[in-house]
């Protein structure tokens, strides 16, 4: 029975009856994205189920003259929400192997001193992580030719909530974690990541130059090896790329502990990476 049949007959309900209001086949809620930066005309969009990245950026007016697309930052609710909790159950799961750590005795042969750098570093990084929060970056590649990106598989179907900034120029270079002097500084070309670690004072004795990484504009991470140099394969850096120096933790009886650190540092690098290419910090 439809609404104009109750209208046109005065039905009454009656004691028991159910009323179910069925949805309307293919109704949405307004779907908003939001897009900022150097694109004509920033704001707030909605959007039909079903759109792409491109549609939106060509609504928006394409870029502008200054804009810097290998920074774009793209984020999706869904996957801020999956990091967070990735985020938070190692923050616990560290909690608690510290708590553990710091009361277990010293065993044979261990150096109850390391033990209790171990300890400290720990809690550092805690306190520190507790300033940090997972953004829900995807890595994507824009092209500044939207009609060649409409055909690349970077040209997402768009959600709910999602977000594109586009941040203007970016000629720095950042050196974050187990430096001298954490630092930004003016990208040049052909240089290597040692060079920018020099910009940066140098590495500490905390540092774990065995395990630093690249984080590109983009938010693609990339292992640095500074072995390969030599065959021609040096990690290349690129305007508006963020080096991450990790902090030295000697974890090997604890491979939980391990995996935990460098989640938690991970994530930590990749926010302020994110932050520093889009110019918020």
């Amino acid at each position: 029975m439809s609404l104009k049949d109750v209208e046109n007959n005065d039905f009454k309900l009656e004691n028991y009856d159910e009323v179910t209001i069925f949805k309307v086949p293919k109704w949405y809620e307004d779907l908003k994205i939001e897009i900022t930066g150097e694109v004509m005309y920033p704001g707030i969009y909605t959007i039909e189920e079903g759109e792409k990245l491109s549609d939106v950026i060509v609504r928006a007016g394409g870029f502008t003259n200054n804009a810097f697309i290998e920074g774009a930052l793209f984020t999706r609710d869904s996957v801020k929400k999956m990091q967070e909790k990735a985020y938070r159950d190692s923050l616990i799961a560290l909690k608690k192997d510290a708590t553990t750590l710091a009361a277990t005795p010293t065993e044979a042969g261990q150096n109850a001193q390391d033990k209790m750098k171990l300890v400290e570093a720990i809690d550092r990084l805690l306190a520190d992580a507790e300033n940090y929060a997972p953004i829900g970056r995807v890595s994507i590649n824009l092209d500044k030719d939207l009609e060649k990106f409409k055909n690349s598989s970077y040209n997402v179907t768009l959600k709910n909530k999602d977000k594109l900034v586009i941040p203007s120029f970016n000629e720095t270079i950042s050196i974050l974690g187990e430096v001298f002097n954490q630092n930004t500084v003016i990208f040049e070309d052909g240089k290597d990541v040692s060079y920018y670690i020099n910009k940066a004072g140098g590495l500490k004795d905390s540092a774990d130059e065995d395990s630093i990484y690249i984080i590109h504009a983009n938010g693609d991470a990339e292992k640095y090896d500074a072995g390969t140099f030599l065959f021609g394969q040096n990690s290349k850096i690129l305007k508006g790329d963020t080096i991450v120096v990790p902090m030295k933790i000697d974890v090997t009886n604890d491979i939980q502990i391990a995996k935990d650190i460098t989640s938690i540092l991970y994530q930590m690098a990749v926010t302020v990476a994110s932050m520093h290419t889009v110019g918020a910090i």
